[in-house]
């Protein structure tokens, strides 16, 4: 278990992790439902050694219900996924970006049915002043056109979902093992995409060349991985909300990432933005350090 202090270090790296998705989104031509299988199954293949090593380890203690409780985030899992691509192939950047970073707006409602915790007043503050940096970093450049409805719609259903994930994440977190929990969860999530993909194309006829090879592999090791696995470990030792507010820091990460990728100049709300979502993330980062380790498990009961 990492010290309370390095637990932030480790989920600033997983943030940053998960900053290079979108640019590896935008980069592929690969069918979204297609896409997301390959890159959850790279992941659960680069995993599962892991995964079976704790498997021995705790085969004294499993039961079905700890399989069972990786069932529910995976089709969260495979949702998100889907229609995150598809979404923002469908809307602009400004607008996929702007929908799905105020999850820190959706998750405490879900943290309190799914795993009875409630934000603090400073989680709350913390919130208040990272969307505002949000809203006026994509507010400029979002645009409410018609022709984006439909790409709007479905990247509001992904923030749905990835906040349902997340505050599955975060109830499950008693489970023995961080492997046992997040390897099973990508392998079903990478078969739910597979069987999606299968309705719109046929994997077999699609041609890979290298430069797709390599953005699905990136995919499955950066931001799947490496940011989805410290965004779980995240949660066994933080706070949901607080794990969130300081994740809202990914819109910066990816603007950074997109200045030497994709030629994307951050305009100068941007620098602005960057401060109150920084400020927000110190706002809770400071209240968590506050508190003894202990507190910041919450005593989550167990899936029945």
């Amino acid at each position: 278990m990492p010290s309370h202090a390095l637990s932030f270090w480790i989920l600033f790296f997983g943030i940053l992790c998960f900053s290079t998705a979108i640019i590896l989104f935008k980069l592929s031509q690969i069918d979204p439902a297609l896409l997301s299988a390959l890159r959850l199954l790279v992941a659960t293949a680069i995993l599962a050694p892991w995964y079976l090593r704790d498997r021995r380890i705790y085969r004294d203690i499993l039961k079905p219900r700890h399989l069972l409780a990786a069932v529910l985030p995976a089709v969260m899992l495979a949702a998100h996924s889907i229609s995150i691509v598809y979404g923002s192939r469908l809307t602009t950047a400004a607008n996929s970006t702007l929908i799905i970073t105020v999850m820190p707006l959706i998750l405490p409602f879900m943290l309190i049915v799914v795993a009875r915790e409630k934000p603090t007043r400073a989680e709350l503050l913390a919130t208040v002043m990272a969307v505002a940096g949000v809203i006026l970093q994509c507010g400029f450049d979002f645009s409410t056109n018609k022709e984006y409805f439909l790409g709007d719609v479905i990247c509001f259903f992904s923030l749905l979902a990835v906040s349902a994930y997340v505050a599955l994440g975060r109830r499950n977190q008693y489970l023995p093992s961080l492997w046992l929990y997040v390897v099973p969860m990508f392998a079903i999530a990478g078969g739910l995409c597979m069987l999606a993909a299968l309705l719109r194309v046929n994997p077999l006829n699609q041609s890979f060349p290298p430069r797709e090879i390599f953005i699905v592999i990136g995919l499955g090791v950066v931001p799947t991985a490496l940011g989805n696995s410290i965004l779980n470990l995240s949660l066994r030792h933080l706070r949901g909300q607080v794990v969130s507010v300081v994740g809202m820091t990914q819109i910066i990460f990816t603007a950074l990432i997109a200045w030497p990728v994709l030629g994307e100049i951050p305009p100068w709300p941007t620098y602005v933005a960057a401060a109150l979502i920084f400020a927000g993330g110190y706002v809770v980062i400071r209240q968590s350090l506050r508190q003894p380790a202990s507190e910041l498990i919450a005593a989550i009961p167990e899936v029945a």
